[in-house]
């Protein structure tokens, strides 16, 4: 449903996009994300309570009428239902009474199989993010740019399709895990992640090669150097840049050029300059200024250049994100849903979910000034090798989980000092209590 969302999301941005963009689009865009939460919020006022909840505080007539809305009154059904929340709850006491007033978090750490099976879980979800899937789709509209698509509208629309990709992407692994396995899909779609990572840094690579070259002799050219209100610190930032895909990557240069239909003037001509913060469209010195009598002979663009290989990391997303969803993208979650006791699974996959959106918000805080820091290609090239060091921890520590029971795949983080008889005659006393 998320990867379902971002396709809804971009499709309605791109349609609102054609409505004044500057003045009026992007408003229509934030008050439009009101809508969906508008109906969560009524549909929550018909949202009833659980039958665990219902029943763990006494009303089980109430749990029977939610059960019965829910399963349009199949009482086989609902019977199975009401007796498995019973033995689930009975399970649980037991388990409760066994580690009385025990702090989870703390038993948690105590345990050394399930604190291996988090430690395992927290690095599924941390690997999800660090291999950089987030950053491609908070940052689409960035990175299509960067690829010398200039216009927005075109960007959004691009943005659309590739985020389509992802949810069409989400429904292929559904069959693939039980047939296949959680560390077959995992493995084999971190490689996948690898190579389309660094695909990514190369098509890059060969767009920087590519870009207008910026020629140092026409640097000041147009520019009064001896004007006070010249800044010269960030004229020297800009003039460092070699050509145009360099020049644009920083936040605070553009790159100005003639127009591919004036011929009066020297078609060789290219500058990096400061952006006009007031007016992004013009540079704040030199030929682009918006004052500049033949200002309109000449282009500004402080986001994209132009550029044989703009398809190319395109098609490259696509890819990266189709081998993407077929393990990195559900495994950790399927994961992390069945690895722990169930003592533990509350705290363990809150934990776990914790850690995923912790390196989210570090991978989209980090992404512009990364690329700014180290080149775009430079950033790809490091979400590779951080994915390919995921890659080497899961071939050796991920177990395949793939057709096992609860005790079963509990026992696969147990070192053989923990697997004793003593534990096996507890273990299966709670089995056993579970099945009354």
């Amino acid at each position: 449903m998320v990867a379902f969302g971002f396709t809804v999301a971009n499709a309605v941005a791109a349609w609102f996009a054609h409505y004044d963009p500057v003045n009026i689009g992007w408003r229509l865009m934030f008050a439009f994300a009101a809508v969906p939460a508008l109906v969560q919020l009524v549909g929550f006022l018909f949202l009833p309570e659980t039958p665990r909840y219902l029943i763990n505080h006494g009303r089980e007539k109430e749990a029977q009428e939610v059960l019965h809305r829910l399963y349009d009154n199949d009482k086989e059904w609902i019977a199975y239902e009401m007796g498995e929340v019973a033995r689930e709850m009975r399970r649980e006491a037991i388990l409760r009474q066994e580690s009385g007033d025990e702090f989870v978090l703390r038993r948690v750490l105590r345990t050394a199989h399930v604190r291996k099976a988090l430690a395992l879980g927290c690095a599924l979800q941390m690997f999800q993010q660090l291999a950089g899937i987030n950053t491609i789709l908070y940052y689409t509209s960035s990175i299509i740019r960067s690829a010398g698509v200039h216009d927005k509208i075109t960007t959004i629309w691009i943005s659309c399709g590739i985020s389509t990709v992802q949810a069409v992407g989400t429904i292929l692994p559904l069959n693939l895990i039980e047939r296949l396995g959680r560390r077959t899909l995992v493995l084999s779609s971190l490689i996948g992640v690898v190579i389309t990572l660094c695909m990514m840094g190369g098509a890059f690579i060969l767009i920087n090669y590519d870009s207008s070259k910026i020629n140092p002799a026409q640097a000041y050219i147009g520019i009064d150097m001896n004007s006070t209100n010249t800044n010269k610190e960030l004229l020297d930032l800009c003039f460092g840049f070699r050509n145009c895909d360099e020049c644009v990557t920083s936040e605070y240069c553009g790159y100005c050029s003639l127009k591919e239909e004036s011929s009066s003037l020297p078609t060789t001509f290219g500058q990096c300059l400061p952006v006009n913060s007031e007016n992004i469209q013009h540079s704040l010195y030199g030929y682009c200024k918006d004052s500049m009598n033949n200002a309109t002979a000449y282009s500004f663009t402080d986001t994209s250049c132009k550029t044989r290989f703009t398809a190319l990391p395109i098609v490259i997303m696509i890819l990266y994100i189709s081998v993407y969803s077929l393990g990195m993208g559900p495994i950790p979650w399927v994961f992390n849903a069945e690895v722990y006791p169930i003592w533990a699974r509350g705290t363990c996959v809150a934990l776990s979910t914790f850690t995923n959106w912790t390196f989210n918000l570090l991978m989209s805080l980090t992404y512009l000034s990364l690329s700014q820091a180290i080149t775009k290609h430079g950033a790809f090239f490091l979400y590779a090798g951080i994915s390919f060091i995921g890659f080497i921890i899961f071939y050796f520590f991920v177990p395949e989980t793939r057709g096992r029971r609860i005790e079963e795949i509990e026992r696969l983080f147990m070192s053989e000092k923990e697997i004793t008889p003593e534990r096996n005659q507890r273990h299966e006393k709670t089995v056993s209590a579970s099945v009354i």
